[in-house]
C-alpha cells in the first residue's frame, strides 16, 4: 500500500524510522550525470513557470503576475542561500504517497524529478499538510535519519531548522505546478485554479519562515 498522511502523524515510530532509513539510503547516492546541476526544486519551478508564462490569460485571478511570481522566486533562491543547506541525491517529490509500505518494509517510489536536491526539501515534503504538523513527530524521524550516518554527529535542533525554512517552499513549488496544469488539463481548470490560490496563500503564510 501507499502511505498517506494520517501515516506520517500517527506517530508509528517505528514506520517514521523505516522511512527515514531508506530516505537517508537514497541521499547517501551520487546524482545521476544526466541530472547534475542546480538544485532540481528551481529547475523544476523554472519550468513550470516557464510553461505558466505561456498562457497568462489561464492564471487565476487570485494569484500575483508571472513578473512578481519569477521575482518572489529569486528572492525565496536568494533567502535560502543564506541559510547553506545541504545538497544531496533527492527524490524532490517525497509527500507520503511515494512511499510503499509492506509489513513494516518501505520502498520508495516515484524518482522523475529525483537528483542533486535539498535533503531538507524531502524531510518538509514528507511532513508538512495544510494544518501543520507534529514536531515531535518531524524530531523522531530526523533522529533516526541522523543514526544512518554514525560517527557524524548532527544536532537534531539544527536538522529541525533546517527542514522549517523548507515548508514555504514547498507551497511556491505545488502553486507554480498547479498554474501550468490548466494548458495539459484544461477540462479541470477550475480545479487548478483553486489549487494554485490556496497553495500560493499557504506560501504566503509561512514565508516568514524562510525569510526570517
Amino acid at each position: 500500500r501507499t502511505l498517506d498522511e494520517a501515516d506520517i502523524h500517527a506517530g508509528n515510530h517505528s514506520l517514521l524510522k523505516a522511512v527515514a532509513t531508506e530516505l537517508q539510503r537514497l541521499h547517501r547516492q551520487t546524482p545521476p550525470e544526466a541530472s547534475r546541476g542546480e538544485p532540481m526544486l528551481w529547475r523544476t519551478m523554472d519550468k513550470m513557470v516557464a510553461a505558466a508564462s505561456l498562457r497568462p490569460d489561464l492564471l487565476p485571478s487570485g494569484t500575483p503576475s508571472m513578473e512578481d511570481i519569477k521575482e518572489e522566486i529569486v528572492a525565496a533562491k536568494t533567502a535560502l542561500q543564506k541559510h547553506h543547506p545541504k545538497i544531496v541525491c533527492g527524490h524532490g517529490d517525497f509527500k507520503p504517497s511515494n512511499v510503499l509500505e509492506h509489513n513494516g518494509a518501505v520502498m520508495l517510489i516515484d524518482f522523475e524529478i529525483g537528483g542533486p536536491n535539498y535533503r531538507g526539501f524531502d524531510w518538509m515534503k514528507l511532513f508538512r499538510t495544510a494544518g501543520g504538523y507534529d514536531e515531535a513527530h518531524l524530531r523522531h524521524f530526523l533522529q533516526a535519519y541522523a543514526a544512518c550516518e554514525p560517527g557524524n554527529e548532527q544536532d537534531l535542533n539544527a536538522l529541525v531548522v533546517e527542514t522549517t525554512v523548507f515548508e514555504p517552499l514547498t507551497w511556491l513549488e505545488a502553486f507554480t505546478f498547479f498554474l501550468a496544469l490548466p494548458q495539459f488539463k484544461p477540462e479541470t481548470q477550475s480545479k487548478w485554479h483553486e489549487l494554485a490560490e490556496h497553495r500560493w496563500q499557504l506560501y504566503q503564510q509561512t514565508k516568514h519562515k524562510l525569510f526570517n
